[in-house]
């Protein structure tokens, strides 16, 4: 079972976009590994390695925004991420102090976009444990059927 709500406010006489996307998913039964949840890493939490988080139910909610600077060749965008991922049956562990616990992630970035918002380099940081400085290059996803 996965969900999603999405929040899409555009002003073009502003030139200000702001988008928030919140996922969920629940598995049920005894799934293969590969149907699991995986969180990390540049297209769900940035900041953290690729699948740094797994298990059979999982949140996220992801914010960004972005405002033109010299229409159309830059765009500044600010954005951060949050989610959890875990297993129902495993329950966290007691000699985990909360410093250490790895079910929730958060991370907090800046960047800009290029050419009409096309390519986008961005510098991201992850806050909980685990977390560490990103730098990413990307197309927008709105492009990604074309490529």
């Amino acid at each position: 079972l996965t969900g999603a709500a999405t929040f899409h406010r555009s002003s073009l006489s502003r030139g200000m976009d702001l988008l928030a996307t919140l996922q969920g998913g629940l598995l049920l039964g005894d799934p293969p590994t590969q149907s699991h949840y995986f969180l990390g890493g540049r297209e769900t939490i940035p900041g953290y390695e690729f699948r740094a988080l797994s298990g059979d139910r999982f949140w996220l909610l992801r914010a960004e925004a972005a405002r033109a600077l010299l229409t159309p060749w830059a765009r500044l965008r600010i954005f951060g991420a949050v989610g959890g991922a875990g297993f129902a049956d495993q329950p966290p562990s007691e000699s985990e102090s909360p410093e250490e616990s790895r079910d929730l992630l958060t991370s907090l970035g800046a960047g800009m976009g290029l050419f009409w918002d096309v390519l986008r380099l961005d510098l991201s940081r992850g806050f909980s444990g685990g977390g560490d400085w990103e730098l990413i290059f990307s197309v927008n996803h709105a492009f990604w059927p074309w490529l």
